[in-house]
């Protein structure tokens, strides 16, 4: 369950410098807002990419660790609380873990560490690797 104390909560601005990225670029900035509302988690992110594009998501779901339909029932995904410093996700396509996402604040509470997983069908994996600071 969900707590106050959470660290990871809030909005985040990216440190473009200390990313690094197996698959396609890091963005030039972004922002990422991580909040619970009742027993759910809603990511809001936005973020401009390298020709100058502007992007914005936003998505989320139950905080159980089950897999539950997204966006139609398209894909499905999975939100989980580790503790108060860490929350995970999978997204699945037909029953296969196309991407993991790990989430890591530090103890303090100023810096997040995203590691996003890509796992493609036949090729193995890439790790694109992205540090926030507090907003």
């Amino acid at each position: 369950m969900p707590h106050g104390e959470d660290k990871f909560l809030g909005e985040w601005k990216l440190i473009p410098e200390l990313c690094q990225y197996q698959d396609g670029h890091p963005p030039v900035s972004a922002t990422y807002k991580i909040a619970f509302f009742d027993d759910q988690v809603q990511f809001d992110s936005a973020w401009r990419d390298e020709a100058g594009k502007d992007h914005k998501l936003t998505y989320g779901g139950p905080i159980d660790g089950t897999v539950h339909p997204h966006n139609g029932g398209k894909i499905e995904v999975s939100f989980t609380r580790i503790d108060h410093l860490r929350l995970d996700s999978s997204t699945y396509h037909n029953g296969f873990e196309a991407s993991y996402v790990h989430r890591k604040a530090s103890e303090d509470g100023t810096l997040m560490i995203v590691v996003t997983v890509h796992n493609h069908e036949n090729e193995g994996s890439t790790r694109n690797f992205q540090v926030y600071r507090r907003a």
